[in-house]
């Protein structure tokens, strides 16, 4: 399978035909490269590594797209995209990846230690300060 490449700057919403000016900006879907408005791209879909749509070089996406967070999408790519969203959370999501490496060993030994005293006192210095001393 052949990777999508970005479409160059458009003049008009690929779906709903607006055109771009200074208020109604254009935006790449992540997954399939064409150009549309924010009305017809607001979706935040996880996208397999291999679906991600190639940014053009130099470009401010080029090389920063992150498969491990919800990216931008057009509204017909999530008709792909929505019946795989729990099996990409669960395999490449940041929240899957961190509980992966979750790791209790290293929070058994950490020296944290509260005091009943002292929480309360942390407290009262924080509505004190909040407060202006007033109460």
């Amino acid at each position: 399978m052949q990777l999508a490449v970005w479409a160059r700057d458009a003049k008009q919403c690929s779906r709903c035909r607006c055109d771009f000016n200074l208020f109604i900006r254009q935006h790449h879907c992540r997954r399939c490269g064409h150009i549309f408005c924010e009305d017809c791209s607001h979706f935040r879909l996880l996208i397999p590594p291999e679906d991600i749509a190639v940014a053009p070089e130099g470009s401010a996406h080029s090389g920063s797209l992150d498969h491990t967070r919800p990216l931008r999408v057009c509204e017909p790519c999530t008709i792909f995209l929505n019946p795989i969203q729990s099996d990409l959370a669960a395999t490449q999501s940041r929240s899957a990846t961190a509980a992966a490496s979750f790791d209790l060993q290293r929070f058994q030994s950490t020296p944290i230690h509260f005091s009943m005293d002292g929480q309360l006192a942390q407290a009262t210095q924080t509505v004190h300060d909040n407060t202006g001393g007033h109460l």
